[in-house]
């Protein structure tokens, strides 16, 4: 350590009394310049103060051990106002490598040697620590990344994201992380951000997890933007994902899904809205905005659409969905599929869908390929927008389903509905039927439903008037 003579000192001391605290000797310079300033100078050096601009002038120190014991401010992380400064404190035993965020080693102790600034801080970190900028210019994947990773090898945590338009490609979420905003409602508005946005501009996803699977991941209070149709890029994928969650969020303006769960049980997609979504509409098999497999997982109080301005396929295949929901035991409640294709491709088996809606679409509100499932207070109202579509409000092709208190109706002129209730399991097979209890049928081409007889033949809602005991009205 460089040695002081005893003005130096009586100058320092001073310091201390007046700052509450001493520069080390790699500002030296500075406390030298402060120390023989007129006393009236209005802007010390912030050296004196204890306080770096930059992490970048932290690491410049040159005897780090003249810090020891003292609160240190650093500003900015790389610049003014990027909300990635904080308070370190000198921790001469550690060893910890320089991550940029929470440690940092200073130029004059060797990457062997211990010492190491620590950043001061308790509960959640922030993404902007790791470098983040949210300026919708500098691509932040790597602040994101290193964010998460930090938080997974210490068992998870909450990454906090403040407010601001971050550039974010294949960022892999991790086991126990969450990232959240502040926001507390998504919008309807695709170009306002509430809390935080991030937006995709190379192909992939905007948050992806790791082949082998994720376990209690999250996304709170954040929205996600794409790069239009011809952009191959999608909102957030969840591999073979349990105990996630993603709630409190808006998707728009991506060629492909919003949201992708491929497997895995129990996860939860809360209060969230999608617009322009599947932008790109030549697909060869069905896919959905939402799109969900796996078993036991929640979604409640979700609106989705696809912003279909026409049919994006002629004849009785479509494709494009608000929902795609695959595998078995899902919990479906509140939610809203229209302006697609398709408001529901059902398959699977044993889902309970409850105050649904599977509106104004160009085809079908449900199209149900499912067995075993129950449908409950849940409408299909003005579908088949487009009357190449010929298309009926709840196509029933899956056995052994059950519908109460539900609504197939239609006030739109002239592209009715041609059913509300498009039966196609055979009356009487004890195994296929379909149950009804209190359900109702208006404004249709043709007419309220459509049924079999075992022998194939077509009736329609005034040939049969109950369905295994259940009144159909």
């Amino acid at each position: 350590m460089r040695m002081l003579n005893k003005d130096v000192l009586k100058r320092r001391n001073l310091l201390k009394l007046m700052f509450g605290g001493f520069v080390g000797s790699g500002a030296y310079a500075l406390t030298e310049r402060a120390a023989n300033a007129a006393p009236n100078d209005p802007d010390p050096p912030l050296a004196t103060q204890n306080r770096f601009p930059t992490l970048s002038e932290l690491r410049s120190v040159e005897d780090p051990h003249d810090l020891a014991d003292m609160d240190i401010v650093v500003l900015n992380h790389h610049s003014e106002n990027d909300r990635g400064g904080g308070t370190f404190r000198w921790a001469p035993n550690a060893h910890q490598h320089d991550d940029n965020a929470i440690f940092i080693r200073p130029d004059s102790v060797p990457p062997d040697q211990p010492g190491r600034f620590q950043r001061v801080f308790s509960g959640d970190v922030n993404v902007c620590w790791f470098g983040a900028r949210g300026d919708d210019d500098v691509d932040d994947s790597i602040a994101f990344q290193a964010a998460i990773d930090w938080s997974e090898e210490r068992g998870g945590g909450v990454i906090r994201v403040p407010p601001g338009a971050y550039i974010c490609n294949n960022v892999v979420l991790k086991n126990g992380v969450t990232l959240s905003s502040t926001a507390a409602a998504y919008g309807y508005s695709p170009s306002k951000i509430l809390g935080a946005s991030l937006r995709c501009t190379k192909p992939g996803f905007c948050l992806d997890t790791p082949e082998t699977g994720v376990t209690g991941a999250g996304v709170t209070g954040i929205n996600f933007r794409g790069g239009g149709p011809k952009f191959a890029a999608g909102g957030i994928r969840f591999q073979k994902a349990s105990w996630c969650a993603i709630k409190v969020a808006q998707f728009d303006n991506f060629s492909d899904e919003a949201i992708v769960i491929d497997a895995g049980m129990a996860c939860v997609i809360e209060d969230v809205l999608t617009t322009n979504v599947l932008l790109n509409r030549a697909r060869p098999k069905p896919a959905g905005a939402i799109t969900i497999a796996g078993t036991d997982h929640y979604l409640n109080r979700v609106e989705s659409n696809t912003s279909l301005h026409a049919l994006s396929s002629d004849g009785p295949e479509r494709i494009i969905a608000a929902f795609l929901i695959r595998g078995a035991n899902h919990f479906i409640s509140n939610c809203v599929g229209e302006i697609s294709d398709v408001g529901y491709i059902i398959e699977g088996l044993y889902h309970r869908f409850t105050g649904c809606r599977g509106d104004r679409n160009f085809g079908e509100g449900f199209i149900i390929n499912c067995k075993l499932t129950t449908f409950s207070s849940c409408t299909a109202l003005d579908n088949n927008h487009d009357p190449k579509a010929k298309a009926s409000g709840f196509l029933i092709l899956g056995p052994s389903n059950t519908f109460a208190s539900c609504i197939a109706a239609c006030n739109r002129l002239p592209s009715l509905q041609l059913y509300g209730f498009d039966e196609h399991n055979p009356i009487g097979d004890v195994e296929r039927d379909t149950l009804y209890a209190a359900c109702r049928s208006l404004n249709h081409q043709i007419a309220a439903q459509r049924c079999f007889t075992a022998k194939g033949k077509d009736l329609t809602f005034a040939d049969v008037a109950t369905r295994s005991g259940a009144e159909i009205r």
